[in-house]
């Protein structure tokens, strides 16, 4: 039961087309103390003439990186499920 201090607040987005969208192909999750570490990268493999050197080590450019709250990262995951669902047209 809610305490009569209680309000509710009402939550609107601003307008997030300046923010860049940058394209990536990689993401490294890791999660400490119930926050999800997300970090998203580009990987650009150069051309090779032949094979790659034995060596060779392919670099990921991160492009972001952010904490999601296990909650909200739930919250996240049943959306992104309903989403593809209905991309798929199920």
């Amino acid at each position: 039961m809610a305490s009569s201090d209680e309000k509710t607040v009402k939550l609107a987005w601003e307008d997030a087309t300046s923010i860049p969208q940058p394209f990536v192909d990689q993401l490294h999750i890791r999660v400490v103390q119930g926050n999800y570490y997300l970090t998203f990268g580009q990987l650009n493999l150069p051309v090779f003439d032949g094979e790659p050197p034995e060596d060779f080590v392919a670099r990921i450019h991160p492009v972001a990186r952010m904490v999601v709250p296990a909650p909200e990262m739930e919250r996240m995951l049943e959306a992104l499920r309903r989403i593809n669902v209905s991309a798929k047209g199920g």
